[in-house]
């Protein structure tokens, strides 16, 4: 995998605060995508869950992912959730097969 990293982190919403917390979501997703080393930042919405997002980050290298880890940001994205989750944040590290 050319030590690139991908991880997901699914964000299990209760039921109609999507539409609360995506526009909050946004400039912190922006100022993701700015981090060095950061290859891609990304928020979707199910399609049959619309209120189960998945947070899609690519890194160039597992430090780089590391240490974006420990910084402010990361925080200020789980304090925004956190009330408005039905269970906890759930993140893997992905990786391609095929």
């Amino acid at each position: 995998m050319n030590g690139k990293i991908n991880q997901d982190t699914l964000i299990t919403l209760k039921s109609g605060f999507e539409n609360v917390l995506i526009p909050e979501l946004a400039p912190i997703i922006e100022a993701g995508r700015q981090i060095s080393r950061c290859l891609a930042f990304d928020l979707y919405r199910l399609s049959e869950e619309r209120s189960t997002l998945l947070l899609h980050e690519i890194w160039k290298m597992r430090e780089a992912r590391e240490t974006y880890a420990l910084r402010p940001l990361k925080t200020e994205m789980a304090s925004l959730v956190e009330g408005f989750l039905i269970q906890l944040l759930r993140s893997w590290d992905v990786e391609r097969v095929g």
